[in-house]
């Protein structure tokens, strides 16, 4: 991931930050896109999300669900992730409308 990448969005959660990260929404990816980073205070990477599990994709925009302790994030193809907090893995996704 280039650390130069242009941050969309910012979370902030317990000691990390969550970023999402730009993407050039004008290029179809040949494959999912994993543009979600966490990092800690000194801007070390913790972990990377997983790419979407939905094809050709990346993540859109994103929320935290405190009360399952979840990332919610859309994707640009209308599909929902669940992604743990911890270690960036997706647990499910759905299509959205």
């Amino acid at each position: 991931m280039d650390k130069k990448q242009e941050i969309k969005q910012s979370i902030q959660y317990k000691d990390i930050e969550i970023r999402l990260l730009k993407v050039d929404p004008y290029s179809i990816p040949d494959k999912g896109i994993a543009n979600i980073i966490a990092v800690d205070s000194a801007g070390n990477v913790i972990w990377q999300a997983e790419p979407p599990k939905s094809a050709r994709d990346s993540y859109w925009s994103m929320e935290l669900d405190t009360s399952r302790n979840l990332l919610v994030v859309n994707t640009g193809n209308s599909f929902q992730h669940l992604i743990n907090l911890e270690n960036g893995e997706v647990i499910e996704y759905y299509m959205i409308k």
